[in-house]
């Protein structure tokens, strides 16, 4: 079953949610007790009535994923479901949206190119390109191994640099703008190398440290990003809201785990 979301605006809540299962030819009194069900479970059961017109945005949305859920369809199949929405509202309804997929054990498709999206929602995430299968894996394997330059961007890890893997004496090392590494990785030639945003530390503490000063700081909710410049080029990182970070302009320390923080890509 495909879901775009639409509601009917001359029906109320109750008459959109039934509307599949009227064309089911279902009992009506299955119906009314489906439709009932369906209100419980997205948290509206007093809205039998309510004109979908009077509804919020948010409350629309529940009102046409009951009318999804109602018939219980094999498979479900949503497209940017929650695109339309302000992004307080979509992060809200899309948590609430898994757990109702969850709760009903429903199989769903779900459609987005919204990444917090699908990783919040989906036990199994498929990233495509162009058309192609680029990973397919849970959200937690994909985040933590990226495949490929493009699932790597998609991610928004944006420190990737050119540089050369060499073999030296059983040892691999990576050799870049920002110095000379060593590194767990079988690639050998041109490669591209990513430094991830989140195994930073602003101190000398990590295997390998690195040198520069803060160029910018960015605060995004419960986060922070922090550009470090060094050897003149721009290094992004991110740090939780409650930790110290040095005021811009200031000279600091970058330190990691390369096995942990660094990873190589082939150059095609």
């Amino acid at each position: 079953m495909f879901q775009d979301f639409a509601l009917f605006p001359h029906m109320n809540a109750y008459a959109n949610i039934a509307f599949g299962l009227k064309m089911m030819h279902m009992d009506p009194k299955i119906i009314d007790q489906r439709v009932r069900e369906m209100l419980d479970i997205v948290g509206l059961p007093d809205f039998i009535n309510r004109d979908i017109n009077t509804l919020s945005g948010g409350e629309q949305q529940r009102i046409a994923l009951a009318r999804a859920l109602a018939p219980h369809p094999r498979l479900l199949m949503l497209d940017e479901p929650l695109g339309s929405l302000d992004r307080s509202l979509r992060e809200r309804l899309v948590v609430d949206l898994e757990i109702i997929l969850h709760k009903m054990k429903q199989t769903a498709l779900y459609v987005t190119h919204d990444q917090e999206e699908a990783f919040t929602i989906a036990d199994q995430v498929i990233l495509m390109n162009s058309g192609k299968i680029e990973q397919i894996g849970t959200p937690k394997s994909i985040y933590g191994n990226p495949a490929s330059l493009f699932v790597a961007r998609f991610l928004e890890m944006t420190n990737i640099f050119p540089a050369l893997a060499t073999k030296r004496a059983e040892n691999n090392y990576v050799k870049s703008s920002l110095g000379d590494f060593p590194i767990s990785s079988s690639l050998e030639g041109e490669v591209f190398l990513l430094i991830r945003p989140d195994m930073g530390r602003l101190d000398d503490k990590g295997s390998l440290v690195l040198h520069g000063s803060i160029a910018e700081i960015s605060f995004r909710g419960s986060r922070q990003r922090v550009i470090i410049v060094v050897n003149h080029i721009p290094l992004s990182f991110e740090f939780p809201f409650s930790q110290s970070v040095p005021e811009v302009g200031t000279e600091t320390t970058i330190s990691f785990d390369p096995d942990l923080a660094m990873k190589l890509f082939p150059k095609l």
